[in-house]
């Protein structure tokens, strides 16, 4: 009975996300199905932490009521205004009926995801940062009703931001108590939420059978298989990163504002997941300001406006947190970084040869990372395509970040553990995956337009 409420918790958390239907319209069912977890997952998380500061509190019933009822007030006029006007056309990839290849990726891929299901419920949380610093703070809130300041006295990483720690007190209040082996259910479904956005965007270039084998391809890295059964932050920043990019590349192939309030929205989420999912964040935005300017309009006002519809949410959620931190006297993570120095050949040497070892000498990524700068590479140009812009160019840009801050502060002393730096190279690698997949489609069909520059043709 325990994980059954804890399943209605992580579903009532999906369709709240629905809730937000003007900004999922666009996408096709997989697509929707996909991007409505993390809508759900960081309305719920943000409206938790709002409750708090205001002192509303946080139990079952009034927290809940909270969250539900404003999302179910949305809805209803929503649906409302659509009945009025009508719905305007939504894509639709229906699954092929007789396709045994299509219908036995599904069947691999479902057999895979309750491997990940089952091992997530058959133990408790047991990794440190898993178990000291996220689950301890859900524990405490939940048994509190409330976010006690006494918590960042002592809590291990007060650092790191709520909205996972909120996401967990969520399903443990449908449980009724708290329990460590519930909760984990968070995690599974992100792996499913990927796979479906995945499966969304290779199904708006490719057929059935194609995307399905696309989607496979980014299913078994088998980083983010482990980390469906562990309750740590990267497979849901892994899943917001890549979530906001197809949301951004949509953008830049129609122009239109719902894909890119979702990027903001998934911007908003990896935010108030970890404190470094700002790098990924603002990495993005110095591309859209690059995709703005090759369009000419950084200059005027639509230019200013879109750039800060992406960027000013998640902004204001880093300032609010900034400060609620500094009014606790806790310091940023971040700060641990001070730099230490501007260049040195041997440290640099030293960094690059622990990313080597990271991306080819290990299990986690198969083949991916070859296939990525291969086709990078054979793909390059200073004037990319949507797709390359806004898939591939984040995941240089990510690495040239991580090379700076390893060269320049004391993450450099932590390189040598390679769990730190295969958890840093999880955040990007679904969007690499993917990315390989919709390139090496693209080649293969001797097509070399993307889909988001063939919308726009």
């Amino acid at each position: 009975m325990t994980l059954w409420l804890a399943a209605a918790g992580v579903g009532t958390a999906w369709l709240l996300g629905y809730a937000w239907g003007p900004v999922l319209d666009h996408l096709n069912g997989a697509g929707r199905a996909g991007a409505a977890y993390g809508l759900g997952l960081t309305w719920l998380s943000i409206v938790m932490a709002a409750a708090a500061v205001l002192g509303w509190p946080l139990t079952p019933m009034a927290g809940g009521a909270l969250v539900t009822v404003p999302a179910a007030a949305w809805w209803v006029g929503w649906r409302l205004r659509i009945a009025r006007r009508g719905r305007p056309p939504r894509p639709i990839k229906a699954p092929p009926r007789n396709d045994g290849w299509w219908w036995g990726g599904v069947g691999l891929m479902g057999a895979l995801w309750l491997v990940v299901a089952v091992r997530s419920i058959v133990k408790p949380i047991l990794g440190w940062d898993a178990l000291a610093s996220y689950s301890l703070k859900a524990r405490v809130i939940f048994a509190e009703g409330a976010v006690p300041a006494s918590m960042f006295e002592w809590i291990s990483t007060p650092n790191y931001p709520l909205g996972v720690p909120l996401q967990e007190v969520w399903v443990a209040w449908f449980v009724g108590s708290w329990d460590e082996v519930a909760v984990k259910l968070l995690f599974p479904a992100y792996v499913l939420a990927l796979w479906f956005v995945v499966y969304g965007a290779l199904r708006e270039r490719f057929p059935a059978r194609h995307s399905i084998a696309g989607t496979l391809f980014v299913a078994t890295l088998p980083l983010v298989l482990q980390h469906g059964q562990d309750a740590y932050l990267d497979l849901p920043l892994a899943y917001f990163v890549l979530a906001g990019q197809v949301a951004m590349t949509r953008y830049a192939g129609t122009g239109r504002g719902a894909p890119l309030c979702l990027a903001s929205a998934c911007a908003v989420g990896a935010t108030w997941t970890r404190e470094d999912g700002l790098i990924p964040v603002l990495v993005n935005g110095l591309l859209l300001a690059w995709w703005i300017a090759r369009s000419g309009r950084l200059l005027t006002w639509s230019g200013w406006r879109d750039l800060g519809a992406y960027l000013g949410p998640s902004v204001v959620m880093w300032f609010v947190w900034s400060l609620t931190k500094a009014r606790l006297g806790v310091s940023s993570n971040l700060t641990m970084f001070g730099f230490s120095q501007v260049f040195d050949p041997d440290r640099f040497r030293i960094v690059v040869t622990a990313l080597v070892r990271g991306l080819f000498l290990q299990g986690n990524w198969l083949i991916l990372w070859a296939l990525f700068i291969v086709g990078w590479m054979y793909s390059f140009s200073w004037r990319p395509a949507t797709d390359d812009l806004f898939l591939a160019w984040p995941v240089v840009l990510f690495f040239a970040a991580i090379v700076v801050l390893a060269q320049t502060t004391t993450l450099f002393d932590y390189l040598d553990d390679e769990t730190v730096l295969n958890r840093l190279v999880l955040h990007v690698a679904p969007l690499a995956a993917l990315w390989v997949a919709l390139a090496y489609g693209r080649w293969s069909e001797h097509d070399p337009m993307p889909a988001g520059e063939a919308s726009r043709a």
